[in-house]
């Protein structure tokens, strides 16, 4: 793989993670915005719930109140009711005689037996109709109130979800238009990089070329050098050899070598040199005799 595909490829896994990182930034932010909406649609609900049940308890208060006032007013009616008719009673008993007062104390005794357990029954039957009445308008009240309860209710929901719908779209939308923004982006950058690694991928060929070209000249013109130089040491070195008496001081040349590096003494090794100069001598007076 060449470094511009290796390139390319670490380029193309950085853009699959930033989109992941960007897609899972996206669902973090839409589960917060849910929540946040759940919270608030939990928390105004319970507030209307709190508050209807507020206006449900002092519904319920001033029934209570109103059927206290309105039997303390009947039996208070009724108190003074029965005090007027027993001052209209003594006040006839002193006109009279002693006689006719006895008599009609004696029904008025009557009277007031008789009066007495009537009042009480009609205080009762007041109370029980001032009862009843306020249990129908208390029902009555209950009624309405769970019907406005209700349709606060509904209406609270429906406000919330449109709310939450209203809010959800406008984060689709705004992610959507930031997404395809990346995209966009994204795949400009990744058509320029990709013309760029396309571009320095031919230099680098082209290079390559002319390097491997220009690297073939010089190992042929070096090839042929060497070919030069191994025929040119072959024919001195056959020329070399093909006299005799060279060959007899190439040995006794050897020979003075191994001696000289065996003898350490001062005076073995003059008469070695000597040796090796007649010898030289010999060689070289042999080679002009043969030019």
């Amino acid at each position: 793989m060449s470094q511009g595909q290796e390139l390319i490829k670490s380029k193309k896994a950085e853009a699959e993670r930033a989109a992941k990182e960007k897609a899972e930034a996206e669902k973090k932010a839409k589960e917060e915005a849910e929540k946040k909406a759940k919270d608030e649609a939990a928390r105004k609900e319970k507030e209307a719930k709190d508050a209807a049940a507020k206006k449900k308890e002092d519904g319920k208060k001033a029934i209570k109140d109103k059927v206290k006032e309105k039997t303390k007013e009947v039996l208070a009616q009724n108190k003074a009711k029965a005090k007027t008719a027993n001052d209209d009673d003594d006040s006839s008993d002193d006109d009279d005689s002693d006689a006719a007062e006895e008599a009609e104390e004696a029904g008025d005794s009557e009277d007031e037996n008789e009066h007495g357990p009537r009042q009480l029954l009609q205080s009762k039957a007041d109370v029980s109709a001032a009862l009843q009445k306020a249990e129908a308008k208390a029902a009555e009240e209950r009624k309405v109130l769970r019907q406005s309860f209700a349709q606060q209710q509904s209406k609270l929901s429906t406000e919330l979800q449109q709310k939450v719908d209203s809010q959800l779209k406008e984060m689709q939308q705004k992610y959507e238009g930031q997404i395809g923004g990346l995209k966009s982006d994204l795949e400009k950058k990744t058509t320029a990089h990709h013309k760029r690694m396309k571009r320095q991928e031919d230099d680098f060929e082209k290079d390559l070329s002319e390097m491997d070209s220009e690297y073939k000249a010089q190992l042929n013109d070096m090839s042929k050098e060497l070919t030069q130089e191994q025929e040119q040491m072959d024919t001195e070195t056959h020329d070399l050899f093909k006299n005799t008496r060279t060959l007899k001081f190439v040995k006794d040349m050897r020979f003075f070598k191994q001696k000289w590096a065996s003898e350490k003494t001062v005076k073995k090794r003059k008469k070695i040199a000597a040796a090796m100069a007649n010898a030289t001598k010999a060689w070289v007076g042999d080679g002009e005799e043969m030019e």
